[in-house]
């Protein structure tokens, strides 16, 4: 932040907080310039999930280093979405009988083929929605790992 930004930060406080003391139009004191561009200058970025912290004025979007660290802080809130991703694919692969790519088109092929259970025509959807649900799964954990 350079001095100017540092001026308009002030300004804009002025602006929003109008006590009667602020003189018009508003001029900052020299120190709070100076304590604006002090505290801006030693930013440091912390994980609000677990309190690491990262080398002052890593940028907050965007940095490699970000990216790496949610992939494996154990408190971010993908870790839960993760667990039951992999609850809700192992529930399918037994379901299924299959996990791989290639193996569920195959089984996918099949059960088109196949008539619907006379018993249970949902049962051939239901199959094919669980074959679906494992290729998307599969292409999904294959985007995010590639």
């Amino acid at each position: 932040m350079n001095r100017d930004e540092a001026i308009e930060v002030l300004r804009e406080h002025a602006r929003e907080h109008k006590p009667s003391y602020y003189a018009e139009p508003f001029q900052p004191h020299e120190w709070a310039i100076q304590a604006v561009l002090a505290a801006t200058s030693r930013r440091v970025l912390a994980c609000v999930y677990c309190g690491r912290t990262y080398p002052m004025n890593t940028p907050a979007a965007g940095s490699p280093i970000l990216t790496e660290h949610i992939r494996v802080c154990e408190k971010h809130p993908l870790r839960a979405a993760e667990d039951q991703l992999k609850i809700a694919r192992e529930a399918l692969e037994g379901l299924v009988g299959v996990s791989t790519r290639e193996d569920l088109l195959d089984m996918q092929v099949a059960v088109r083929a196949m008539p619907a259970p006379e018993d249970d025509p949902m049962a051939k959807v239901a199959s094919l929605n669980a074959i679906h649900a494992l290729l998307v799964l599969n292409q999904t954990q294959e985007s995010a790992h590639g």
